[in-house]
């Protein structure tokens, strides 16, 4: 699925979704369409839980907390509240990332003198 016009899994942003008023969210999240993905986008970006969704479209759980993933984040980059995002296991992982970054480039520095 590519469409240049997205920045990425949008929902109602992408303008895609049928308007509510017409077809109900539950009823989008029901019929198999080829824009479903984005009906249960904006499903999850509108607060409802993986199980909600999982019960009206038999999508795969794992999946679907994936997709839950990006609606926080995006929830979060609209808010511009991007504290707790990082897990405590991804902090460490860029603490450590960084401290090797440091340490490769004082190796570099002093190699080139």
């Amino acid at each position: 699925m590519v469409n240049p016009t997205l920045d990425g899994l949008e929902g109602r942003d992408s303008n895609l979704t049928p308007d509510e008023e017409e077809i109900s969210l539950e009823k989008q999240l029901q019929t198999p369409t080829d824009t479903r993905l984005f009906a249960v986008q904006s499903a999850l970006e509108d607060g409802w839980t993986v199980d909600k969704v999982h019960q009206l479209t038999k999508i795969d759980k794992w999946f679907l907390s994936k997709l839950k993933n990006i609606a926080t984040l995006r929830q979060s980059c609209k808010d511009g509240t991007l504290d707790g995002l990082l897990s405590e296991k991804a902090e460490a992982r860029v603490s450590i990332v960084s401290f090797l970054t440091t340490i490769l480039r004082e190796k570099l520095l002093l190699y080139m003198t």
